[in-house]
């Protein structure tokens, strides 16, 4: 018997997303851990987040035995990327609504100080509809395919909905759509 009400709710819950799946305000993830951590496990390098009601408080780098704590915390990404090579840290996206945050990128050096920030709206032309047919069941916004670095840490590929390519340098901040 519980194995059918499971079910069901399951079934309802999948409709009621797919109905809404148009509407940018209708996916809510599930608020965010109070720490959050990122961490690339070649280089031994972790980002650490605390927040408090989606609002990060601390931001922390540690890489080794080296610790750099950031003077302001940036808001909440969907994902992360540490180079220690290139001592970059990038942050993708926003936590909660994908949508307000769709396409950002910010490039922030292992202390915090912000080198570089990209909008992919202003660089992709239609991406919020791009993202949209890209996933199709409850999050209307989601855009990140692929993330790569690069071997020596100092250019990274992000694969955009699986039809866009973006190259980042690291060092300057710049970046280029490829396709």
């Amino acid at each position: 018997m519980r194995v059918i009400t499971a079910a069901a709710n399951l079934l309802l819950s999948l409709a009621l997303c797919t109905a809404s799946a148009g509407v940018a305000l209708a996916f809510k993830p599930a608020p965010p851990r109070d720490v959050i951590r990122y961490s690339d496990s070649k280089t031994k390098a972790q980002l650490v987040i605390r927040n408090k009601d989606w609002r990060p408080t601390s931001v922390e780098v540690v890489i080794g035995k080296k610790r750099y704590r950031w003077p302001k915390p940036p808001s909440l990404p969907v994902t992360a990327r540490i180079s220690s090579r290139a001592k970059r840290v990038v942050l993708l996206g926003g936590y909660g609504d994908g949508c307000s945050d769709l396409g950002n990128i910010e490039i922030y050096n292992l202390r915090g100080k912000k080198i570089a920030v990209h909008d992919l709206r202003k660089k992709i032309a239609g991406l919020q509809k791009t993202s949209q047919a890209y996933t199709r069941i409850c999050c209307p916004c989601r855009w990140l395919h692929k993330i790569e670095l690069s071997a020596n840490g100092k250019r990274m590929r992000i694969n955009v909905c699986n039809k866009h390519l973006v190259r980042i340098d690291l060092l300057s901040g710049r970046l280029k759509v490829i396709k």
